[in-house]
């Protein structure tokens, strides 16, 4: 076997090695009110409202906020800030305050790929100027979570071939730990033949063709 021959089918089998992930779950819902009254100030962000969520598995979450401010002292902008285990996402929204009055902000966000255990959500206010206050279960913040069915593809581990002659070769690797691995699959294009071969290995960790 020509050494361009075999460098060609390990390019190709290291290239296309793929777990599938297969995994399914029902999606529940977690909320969290503010305890306290809160005031918003432009110094430093305030938190409004804050839940540790324990996701047993890869997660995707919607967030809904809702709070109802009462503006003091004059014009303000007021900016919202969703965060995910001490990460804050994009998306930012900003309410406007023409001057003292009450007013409602509210959105929602969504964060996908949030590995297992237990996070923190929060959602922090502040104002570029004026401040204002929150009343007790006021700023109210509902999570709904679902199982994250794309974490994407892991490599095996440590993963060969060897030529045993010119009919086989033998490939070993480790399979990958992951919670949703379900399969390795190998493909190889034949090269003079231009035929497609596939062969699919369930939990296993060597095979030869």
């Amino acid at each position: 076997m020509e050494l361009w021959y075999f460098g060609n089918i390990v390019k190709k089998a290291k290239e296309a090695n793929k777990v599938v992930n297969r995994t399914s779950g029902s999606s529940y819902f977690v909320s969290a009110s503010n305890a306290g009254s809160v005031s918003v100030i432009s110094a430093s962000e305030t938190v409004a409202t804050t839940k540790d969520i324990a996701f047993a598995s890869r997660s995707k979450v919607i967030i809904d906020f809702s709070c109802k401010i009462a503006v003091t002292g004059g014009v303000a902008n007021l900016t919202a800030k969703t965060y995910v285990d001490g990460t804050a996402l994009t998306y930012q929204p900003v309410l406007y305050c023409a001057g003292a009055n009450t007013y409602v902000l509210s959105y929602h966000d969504i964060k996908g790929g949030i590995a297992s255990g237990t996070k923190t959500i929060a959602v922090k206010l502040q104002t570029d100027a004026n401040g204002g206050t929150i009343a007790i279960s006021q700023a109210v913040m509902t999570v709904q979570v679902y199982i994250d069915a794309t974490p994407g593809l892991y490599d095996p581990q440590g993963f060969t071939l060897t030529v045993i002659d010119d009919d086989e070769i033998d490939a070993a690797w480790a399979n990958p730990s992951g919670a949703y691995f379900s399969e390795v699959e190998l493909y190889r294009d034949t090269l003079s033949k231009n035929e497609r071969w596939k062969r699919k290995c369930i939990n296993i960790n060597s095979m030869n063709h």
